[in-house]
């Protein structure tokens, strides 16, 4: 009896340990975003591309003015085929100037980050 209580026991222990790994945090994924230039006076136009995304995924791009915190612009972009995305953009008067968190969360979870200034 008691070598079967403790082979439950060895096996309760061995799924915990599987399921504690399959748990992936999103954060731990190979997503990444780069913007070209990083900076920039208002009306330069920006590159914007992410990759490490699941293929075709829409990838939400948050710009927080990081002085304020304050989410100033919001867009979408979609993953190609190939795990890759690109936006182009404009800054406009409309955002104040200072330094940015730019913070891309895809559909499954995944996060990457950079900053971008506008000057």
């Amino acid at each position: 009896m008691k070598t079967k209580r403790v082979a439950i026991w060895g096996l309760m222990l061995l799924l915990a340990l599987l399921l504690a790994g399959c748990g992936g945090s999103s954060d731990a994924s190979n997503a990444s975003i780069t913007i070209t230039p990083p900076a920039g006076p208002t009306g330069t136009h920006h590159i914007i591309n992410f990759r490490g995304f699941a293929p075709n995924e829409a990838v939400q791009l948050e710009f927080r003015l990081e002085s304020t915190g304050q989410a100033v612009t919001f867009l979408t972009g979609k993953m190609g085929a190939g795990g890759e995305g690109r936006l182009e953009i404009a800054t406009t008067a409309d955002e104040p100037p200072g330094r940015y968190r730019v913070i891309a969360t895809g559909e499954n979870g995944a996060t990457a980050e950079t900053t971008m200034t506008i000057e």
